[in-house]
């Protein structure tokens, strides 16, 4: 069963901070960290695998360049923790929803960053 979301609204920055690549291969990403602004507080993301070797890394990258350069769009960001069941190779997921209705997402192994939710 999927855990709910972690939302994020009223976003006013969204950016690249970091990629990380340590198998040194041209086509792999260990780590994505995005920062972004949610109601006037900075939140950092680290996405982990989102491109593993022999994936499709320029289409992840081209999603986050695009979204920086439309950080006043997005209307919400939406953070899917991985599920109890880990069979899934990727389990977690971001998805950003536009205000123009579009929507894109990214999947990885693992989201860090995320904040400690309160039963």
């Amino acid at each position: 069963m999927e855990v709910p979301p972690y939302t994020f609204e009223s976003i006013t920055h969204f950016s690249i901070r970091n990629i990380s690549n340590e198998e040194k291969r041209l086509n792999c990403v260990t780590e994505l960290t995005l920062q972004f602004k949610s109601r006037d507080r900075d939140h950092s993301l680290v996405l982990i695998s989102p491109c593993p070797p022999y994936s499709r890394v320029n289409a992840v990258l081209d999603v986050c360049t695009f979204l920086t350069a439309r950080s006043e769009e997005i209307d919400r960001i939406l953070a899917f923790p991985e599920p109890g069941d880990k069979k899934a190779a990727k389990s977690s997921r971001i998805e950003f929803k536009m205000e123009n209705g579009k929507e894109f997402h990214v999947s990885c192994k693992r989201i860090k960053g995320l904040p400690t939710r309160t039963p």
